[in-house]
């Protein structure tokens, strides 16, 4: 049997809908009106670990799996839009702060290694569902801005880059302009 990792509600007209992901990376879309799946994707990842939709601007899902991939759907069809590109190998970071634990081991160079990238654990869009926050296994996190591009097409762009946190993040959440900070 699959095992749900994250689920979640629709926004908006959707807000009835339940979305959620299993662990083997198949995207599940419940109608709670017609009490029924009403559709589902197969991710095509080892992994899935989190799904995130938009708010009331644009009607987005991301799905959050395994080497750092993140696709994103129309939320209503479930109609795939994009696959955010790979954040840098897991050991990216690391390798600056401690170059002495990657050093080439028995006549390997570093550019023999295949990379590993860090799985995205956790997503969050903000209001408008044009900016995604992205927290990767590594415990990075990317902000990406995604702009509709020539014909409407997605066009994803790295807004910053938080390259590391020292202790755990369990979470992801945007702020809405209208709550002070205290």
């Amino acid at each position: 049997g699959a095992t749900f990792v994250d689920a979640t509600f629709g926004q908006g007209d959707l807000a009835d809908d339940l979305y959620a992901v299993t662990g083997s990376g198949v995207l599940v879309h419940f109608s709670a009106r017609r009490r029924k799946v009403e559709q589902w994707v197969n991710l095509h990842t080892a992994r899935a670990y989190s799904i995130s939709v938009t708010g009331l601007g644009a009607s987005r899902l991301a799905a959050g799996c395994a080497e750092g991939a993140v696709r994103i759907f129309e939320t209503r069809t479930l109609k795939y839009l994009l696959t955010l590109p790979q954040p840098p190998p897991a050991r990216h970071y690391a390798s600056f702060l401690h170059p002495q634990l990657f050093a080439p081991v028995g006549g390997a160079t570093v550019a023999d290694a295949k990379p590993h990238y860090p799985a995205a654990l956790a997503l969050a869009f903000d209001a408008t569902g044009d900016c995604l926050a992205t927290l990767y296994g590594d415990r990075s996190l990317l902000l990406w801005s995604l702009d509709a591009g020539t014909g409407g097409r997605l066009q994803p762009r790295l807004a910053r880059v938080l390259p590391h946190h020292h202790g755990a993040v369990w979470d992801l959440a945007f702020l809405r302009r209208d709550v002070p900070l205290r």
